[in-house]
This record gives structure tokens, C-alpha cells and sequence, in this order.
């Protein structure tokens, strides 16, 4: 460990039973999960419940997708239960247009802080299967709530058209997609899979309900310094003032206008006993040659806290090169960059940048032997230009396997 890092660890343990026929496939597993981080935020535990079924290759009258997820989690006397279910029954028949019944249920509960918002749906509806090949097919459904229950907004929620879409064009492409309407307004997904004999490229998008997690934070104003009325670089420029009695922006020389109170703003990481909305996006592409192989990554997370309704966003892209120069010794080239903006659009929106660049060479010196030597450089640049900072490492490292 370096710097700010902290040590988490993260136990599971469960089982599973499955079952495949031409009559129905079922597959359910149940787990039991638990975190625990060295400074003790984001700690939980508690079990996972999964089960879905479908119709197997048997069926000649009706079809079925019944899918089921479930977790009660708990931290610091805490509890978050979280339950989302999905059925679908119709019927087969000669044509490519099969008829079926929905239900959804999807329900966040527990004695979170999230008591004047409603953060579950529950609907059923109507609609048709379309076999548009036999290898698309495509789901819509009209679907009406079945309670009165207000959406995130305070509006009462209102019928809505569900669809889902699965294709599989070939062997080595493979499509779902949906859209849908939740407690919070419209909802997509996407899972996009392509390979061939060199490119292997996945996408994909997915929103989820998290809590008790490592990923909330809040502002606070570690002090204030005296700083020139120009645009900063560093904190070097600036004097640190001990007087409590000062306001933000204040300019101390009135005639020169020289020096203003800047406030330093920090975030602090806290307990995440809240539920948060998180919609994030990841492509990720390697091309691997006969000696190269080149790796792409890129991910991007927004981050709502159902509570206070405050967005923060993570996003990031990187691009590894590895070459095998010889039977045993490869260089790689890798390069970074991320972004963090947190309390988007309030008064104390922040943003910072890191620019990671790596050079490095492995040698395999025998089956039990390697050794491996980086040189990096950071470059951080934030909004707080107090938490400007270059960074250059040389590292070195021998390992012995036994």
C-alpha cells in the first residue's frame, strides 16, 4: 500500500444448484458476502438470493422467463433490502408472433435515509413476442402500475411500453438490449459481445441501485489562505490566514486588490447509508498479434444519491501495449486517464484529472524467477489548485516463486 490507499477485503461463500433439461432450465445460487476496509466505511455483509428459469428446448405450448434477485444487506445496525423480479409466461403458436403476460417488481427498502422518496415499481401488462428471425427476436409489452406509488420526482407513475431485444447475427456477435420505464424515470440496458481470431470487443450499459458502498462523499472547508488575485498553480503562491472571522472572496488590500481568502475545500469519504442510482458505461477491446498484444479500456459511472439528489461522475480511458522481445523477457507501454467530478452543478463541484504514463520491461529469469522495472510519471491537475501534484517513480521488483 501507498499514499491514501486502503486495504479492503471481501469474502463470499454460497451454493449453487442448476438445472438443464428440454422440459426447463433453472439455475439459483445463494451467497453470503462481506466487506471489511481498514478504516471501517463501506464495511457489510449479508446474503444474495439469484434465480432465473426459462422454457427448455422441449416446449411446444408456452414459454416462460422468470428471473429473481434479492440481498439483504447490513452495516452499522443498518439494513438495505433490495428485490427486483421479472415474469414472463406466453403462449407458443404457429405464427412469429407469440403472445405473453408481464409482471415486474422491483422494491428498495430497508431503515436507509431515503424516507420521503418512493424507490420501487411494481407493474404488469400485455404483449407480443416477434420472431423476426431465428436469430432476433424482440418483446413488447404495455404495462400499467399497479399501485398509486409515486416516481423520484413525486409524479405518479404511469403506464409505459417495455422493450427487450436479443440477437445473435453469429456465433462470435451477441446483442441484448432494453428499455423500460423504473421508479426513477426511463431505464436502458445494453450487452453487446463481438469476438473473431485476433478482436475481442465487449460493451456495456447498466443501471443499478447500489448502498453501502466505498463511492460517497461530502465537502467540507479545511481552512482558508491568503492567495494572489490571479489564477493559481500552486498552494507556494498563497499564505495560510488563522482568522476565523473572514469571508470567502474577501479582498484584504482594498486599493491594490492584491490578495483575496481563498477557502481550501476537501472531500471527505463517509458512510454510504444511503441508496444511489449508478448508470455506468465500459467498452473494453484487445487486438492480440502474433507478438502484440494491444488492450483499450473505457468506462465512464454517473452516480445519484437518492437522497440529496447530488451527482458525481467517474470516467476514465486507457491503452496497454505489451511486446514479447524474446522467449522470455515482453515491454509494455501503458497510458491513463481519468476524471473525477464530484457534486455536480452545486456550489462546491469539483473536478480532478490524472495523466498516468508507464514504461516497463518483465524478464522471466526461470519457471520460479522474473523480474520487472517501470518508469512512470503522474500528472494530477484539479479545480482545487492545492491538489496539483507531479509524480515520477522508478520501481523495481524481484519475485521468487516456491
Amino acid at each position: 500500500m501507498s499514499a491514501d490507499t486502503v486495504q479492503v477485503e471481501r469474502y463470499n461463500g454460497g451454493i449453487e444448484y442448476n438445472i438443464n433439461n428440454s422440459a426447463f432450465v433453472v439455475n439459483s445460487s445463494v451467497e453470503y458476502n462481506q466487506t471489511i476496509s481498514e478504516d471501517n466505511i463501506g464495511n457489510r455483509e449479508g446474503l444474495v438470493f439469484r434465480l432465473s428459469s426459462t422454457n427448455g428446448t422441449g416446449a411446444r405450448h408456452t414459454f416462460w422467463e422468470i428471473t429473481h434477485n434479492y440481498q439483504e444487506l447490513e452495516n452499522n445496525n443498518q439494513n438495505g433490502n433490495q428485490s427486483k423480479s421479472e415474469a414472463i409466461i406466453g403462449l407458443i403458436t404457429d405464427y412469429k408472433v407469440n403472445p405473453f403476460v408481464r409482471y415486474y417488481n422491483e422494491d428498495n427498502s430497508g431503515d436507509l435515509s431515503n424516507s420521503n422518496t418512493s424507490i420501487e415499481s411494481n407493474s404488469y401488462g400485455l404483449g407480443v413476442r416477434g420472431l423476426i428471425t431465428p436469430r432476433l427476436r424482440v418483446d413488447a409489452s404495455y404495462n400499467k402500475p399497479i399501485s398509486h406509488k409515486q416516481d423520484l420526482d413525486g409524479d405518479e407513475q404511469k403506464e409505459y411500453v417495455n422493450v427487450a431485444v436479443q440477437w445473435q447475427p453469429s456465433i462470435r456477435t451477441n446483442l441484448t438490449a432494453n428499455i423500460s420505464e423504473r421508479f426513477y424515470g426511463t431505464s436502458y440496458g445494453l450487452n453487446l459481445t463481438h469476438r473473431n481470431r485476433r478482436l475481442t470487443n465487449t460493451i456495456s450499459y447498466v443501471e443499478d441501485i447500489q448502498t453501502f458502498t466505498r463511492n460517497n462523499f461530502v465537502s467540507s472547508i479545511a481552512g482558508f489562505y491568503l492567495c494572489p488575485n490571479i489564477t493559481l498553480t500552486s498552494i507556494e503562491d498563497c499564505v495560510l490566514k488563522d482568522d476565523v472571522n473572514i469571508v470567502p472572496g474577501e479582498v484584504i488590500d482594498p486599493d491594490n486588490q492584491d490578495f483575496q481568502v481563498s477557502p481550501i475545500q476537501i472531500f471527505t469519504l463517509i458512510e454510504d447509508n444511503v441508496y444511489s442510482l449508478n448508470k455506468t458505461f465500459s467498452w473494453s477491446s484487445t487486438l492480440a498479434l502474433p507478438r502484440t498484444t494491444i488492450s483499450f479500456n473505457t468506462n465512464q459511472q454517473n452516480r445519484q444519491n437518492l437522497d440529496s439528489r447530488i451527482e458525481d461522475q467517474l470516467s476514465g480511458a486507457s491503452l496497454n501495449v505489451k511486446r514479447k522481445v524474446s522467449g522470455r523477457s515482453s515491454v509494455s507501454f501503458d497510458v491513463s486517464y481519468t476524471e473525477t467530478s464530484l457534486q455536480i452543478d452545486t456550489e462546491f463541484e469539483r473536478t480532478d484529472r490524472y495523466r498516468r504514463y508507464q514504461v516497463g520491461y518483465d524478464r522471466s529469469i526461470n519457471s520460479a524467477l522474473s523480474f520487472n522495472l517501470a518508469l512512470s510519471f503522474l500528472n494530477r491537475s484539479s479545480d482545487n489548485f492545492t491538489l496539483n501534484y507531479e509524480e515520477g517513480r522508478v520501481s523495481a521488483k524481484i519475485t521468487k516463486g516456491f
